[in-house]
């Protein structure tokens, strides 16, 4: 399941524009680029996790979920929300 990046244009809207120091910084300004896919790559992720827990569909996408496949799916999930949360990160808001 791919994410969707979506764009909208909104005139006189306010910027924020963010400065990184070459080459200094410049894994700090990939992160900064890159941000977007990490989200989306964790949203894929967790929406494949809730199929297994949710749906019982085996982690492989074939076939169904052993017991064992159901519960780890749902630790992993339980796991992503907690690091999202100490990190400050609204689950909510991604995807």
């Amino acid at each position: 399941m791919a994410s969707r990046l979506m764009a909208y244009k909104f005139e006189n809207m306010p910027t924020n524009t963010i400065t990184f120091t070459l080459p200094d910084e410049e894994p700090d300004m990939r992160d900064a680029i890159n941000g977007y896919k990490y989200s989306g790559m964790l949203w894929d992720i967790d929406q494949q996790l809730r199929q297994t827990v949710k749906y019982g569909t085996a982690l492989n996408g074939n076939g169904e979920a052993t017991p064992a496949e159901i519960d780890a799916a749902e630790r992993v999930r339980d796991m992503i929300r907690e690091k999202a949360d100490s990190w400050g990160v609204v689950w909510d808001e991604i995807g």
